[in-house]
């Protein structure tokens, strides 16, 4: 969970420690709530629910845009405190504009249904989120302080891919998009995650994880090996036959590739260099490294993936607490980005198949339950914008997701920019040690604003 502007969580465990940077950091916006239809779809459904937004006006002048945050699949309590600083608020000064997020139906305190069970499931989509957003444009914009101001919608990782299918859906709403690590591309099985690390550092760096890789593979062989390999990682649970699936999913997506960024002071390097630096601790600082992106006390082995089975079980609705059983039902049925590993292109020697990953969506839901990816790349375009106008894409070139990401400029102010960095770091505060293409990343953006003004 991310706490960035709209750094979307995408079925995966971002960025929540920079809850502890920005907790402390006082917020000039307003949380209100907006009475948002439970149903875009059909008419005959008049029902509504409240949906959470926050506004900031402390920037605000008379010909200024609104710039329309995208909270995506985390509640907007997780995000309010990233909107008062660097880099939106830098843009909102320049631009006299005022902030507002909308949070995404079914996250946080915009639920539009008493719980999570199976029936009710029906209203979350990405098209009923998108048409929540238009409707709130269309309605907020009736207010006196509203009135006449263009919306540019801005966004980053699921959230990005929600700001430009806005602009793509309802251009006479949203005049132009913010689009960053925009994963536009529904794809079910996703092993380029996992290949991504080999091109996230350098050669000697990828060279010394794959051995220690293979050491690991040939330790889970035996149970003398699997033993010294739990005390190694500490693991909560014992490697057996049962966990030994998880266990290898656990130390291949849980390295800091995709928060390689220089917010974060760049682990991944850091975890190259003791690597590079070290004789016969590979897999010590491998496990130092997983526990510091976990964040846990020891490594559960009892999820299955990204997922605890006990969340995905859970259909309650919890105001503070992310609810992965959400996010799930939204993979499960529109886009896939199920976390596989092949070996033929990855430094992992071990074989992640997509079986045991895409099990949950029965588990969790209904029997043989798969998402409709060539649906959803049909009705969103896929990676194809010529037919839109307005967008900046912004792609890290070290980013994991970089393949789901639209990469070709088209006419009609379809632009990319592409930076040498990880996922979404343009959308996170500046730091001393920011290269000139990342700070060139976030120039582009508010000069590409002023220009469409």
């Amino acid at each position: 969970v991310a706490v960035g502007l709209g750094v979307g969580r995408g079925g995966w465990h971002l960025q929540l420690r920079h809850q502890a940077v920005f907790k402390h950091q006082s917020s000039n916006g307003t949380v209100k709530q907006f009475t948002q239809l439970v149903d875009h779809y059909d008419p005959t459904n008049t029902a509504t629910f409240q949906e959470s937004y926050y506004i900031d006006t402390s920037f605000a002048r008379p010909s200024g845009p609104v710039l329309f945050v995208q909270v995506g699949e985390e509640p907007m309590a997780f995000a309010i405190p990233g909107y008062s600083q660097p880099p939106l608020t830098t843009w909102a000064q320049s631009l006299g504009a005022i902030i507002i997020a909308l949070e995404h139906r079914y996250y946080g305190t915009s639920t539009p249904v008493p719980d999570l069970t199976l029936p009710n499931m029906k209203f979350l989509s990405s098209q009923q989120s998108l048409a929540d957003s238009a409707y709130f444009a269309a309605e907020m914009r009736k207010q006196p302080m509203l009135a006449g101001r263009k919306w540019i919608s801005i966004g980053c990782s699921y959230p990005g891919a929600l700001s430009a299918w806005l602009r793509n859906k309802y251009p006479d709403l949203i005049v132009a998009s913010i689009a960053g690590s925009a994963v536009v591309h529904a794809q079910k099985n996703f092993p380029e995650y996992a290949a991504t690390f080999a091109n996230a550092t350098n050669p000697r760096c990828a060279s010394i994880l794959h051995k220690a890789a293979l050491d690991v593979l040939a330790m889970s062989s035996s149970d003398a090996g699997r033993a010294k390999l739990q005390q190694v990682f500490n693991t909560c649970q014992p490697i057996t036959d049962q966990t030994l699936f998880q266990f290898f999913w656990q130390i291949s997506f849980n390295l800091p590739v995709q928060p390689n960024v220089p917010y974060e002071g760049y682990p991944l390097y850091r975890f190259c260099a003791q690597l590079e630096n070290s004789t016969g601790r590979a897999l010590q600082i491998w496990s130092t490294t997983i526990s510091y992106t976990t964040q846990s006390p020891c490594l559960d082995l009892s999820e299955t993936g990204q997922y605890d089975p006990k969340d995905l079980a859970n259909t309650s609705i919890s105001n503070f607490v992310f609810n992965d059983r959400s996010w799930a039902w939204q993979l499960c049925t529109e886009f896939g980005w199920f976390l596989t590993n092949d070996p033929k292109i990855s430094v992992f020697p071990w074989n992640l198949p997509l079986a045991p990953l895409q099990a949950v969506c029965s588990q969790a839901f209904a029997p043989n339950l798969d998402p409709h990816i060539p649906w959803t790349n049909v009705y969103y375009g896929d990676r194809n914008f010529e037919s839109s106008s307005n967008i900046l894409f912004l792609d890290g070139l070290r980013d994991p997701w970089n393949s789901l990401t639209d990469k070709k400029s088209f006419s009609n102010n379809v632009d990319v920019v592409l930076f040498n960095s990880s996922h979404c770091a343009p959308f996170l505060p500046p730091s001393a040690s920011d290269p000139p293409d990342l700070t060139a990343a976030r120039d582009a953006i508010l000069t590409f604003m002023k220009r469409l003004l």
